[in-house]
Formats: C-alpha cells, sequence, structure tokens
C-alpha cells in the first residue's frame, strides 16, 4: 500500500528520459518565458512587449491610478512607472492631474492607445492561437484544469504558511 502524500520522503527530481534533474516550477518557468519571448517578438513590431501590452490592456476597462494598476497586474510600481512612461511617450497612455489633488494621478488610454489595443487583442490572438495549436481542444481543457488545480495548491500553501505568498487571486487567472 502507498504512502500517504503527507508522509513520503521528497522525490528526488529526476527526469525518467534522460535523468537530469527535473521540476514542475522550472519546467513552467521555462515554457512561460518562452511563450512571453515569442508574443515580445510580436510586439515589438509596435514597439511595445507583452508588459506593455498587458498595461494597454488592463488600462482599456478604464482609467486606473499607478498603484491600483501595478497590483492588478501585480508588479511593483517602479517597474509599472517605467512601462507607463513608455506608453505615454508614445501616445497610448495619457497621465490625468486632477486640479483639486494633484497627487491623484489616474492612467487612461489615448484614442490611439484604444485604437491600437483592438489591433493588438486580434494580434496577441491569433499569436495564442498559434501557440497552443500543437494541443487538441481536450488538451488544452485539461491543461487549463491543470493550471487552475496548481493555482489553487499555491494559493492553499500561501495561506498555511500565513506569509502572504502564493496566495494571490490572479494565481489561476
Amino acid at each position: 500500500m502507498p504512502a500517504s502524500s503527507a508522509s513520503r520522503e521528497p522525490a528526488v527530481l529526476l527526469d525518467p528520459e534522460n535523468g537530469a534533474w527535473s521540476c514542475v516550477g522550472r519546467e513552467l518557468t521555462v515554457v512561460a518565458r518562452a511563450i512571453r519571448c515569442h508574443l515580445d517578438r510580436l510586439l515589438a513590431a509596435r514597439g511595445l512587449t507583452f508588459a506593455g501590452f498587458l498595461a494597454l490592456q488592463e488600462l482599456g476597462t478604464g482609467a486606473r491610478g499607478n498603484s491600483e494598476l501595478a497590483a492588478r497586474l501585480e508588479i511593483e510600481a517602479p517597474t509599472l512607472t517605467r512601462q507607463i512612461n513608455k506608453l505615454v511617450a508614445t501616445g497610448l497612455v495619457e497621465r490625468i492631474v486632477p486640479e483639486n489633488n494633484r497627487r491623484c494621478v489616474r492612467l487612461s488610454l489615448t484614442r490611439k492607445g484604444r485604437a491600437l489595443l483592438t489591433t493588438l487583442r486580434a494580434e496577441v490572438a491569433e499569436a495564442d492561437a498559434e501557440v497552443r495549436s500543437c494541443l487538441a481542444e481536450e488538451e488544452l481543457i485539461t491543461l487549463r484544469a491543470l493550471l487552475g488545480r496548481l493555482g489553487t495548491r499555491l494559493e492553499d500553501l500561501g495561506r498555511q504558511r500565513g506569509d502572504g505568498w502564493c496566495a494571490s487571486s490572479s494565481v489561476r487567472s
């Protein structure tokens, strides 16, 4: 009878095919980086990165403050500021500073930003379809379910440890 997962010794993480060290986190990271690189190449023709696209995508749902946008994208505010500076410089995003509260800067898409976002959504969707074309529809459903389960597990581990790590609400999104 197999031991329960709680009492099992941690397995040595070796790939059965080649004996190399392996873990799911590393494998997911490698694939995620490759996908991001693929999307960055596509968006580079427009002077953007995938991070810039994600900021535009989020701002497409409405104006946001820098801190709110950073929280929604789950990146540090200084990282976002550099990205927003590029988007402002290219005329895709504007900073709106209310007269009555100059500290309450809001970020909003410009008309040019909205038009480009519409085009980019279609291009990114096409690139995403290209990436996942090697998967059958059932496999894609299974992959998303498995990623959701991993996300839920990471949220649970973050809550169990009480340190907030990995307990993000967007781990599964």
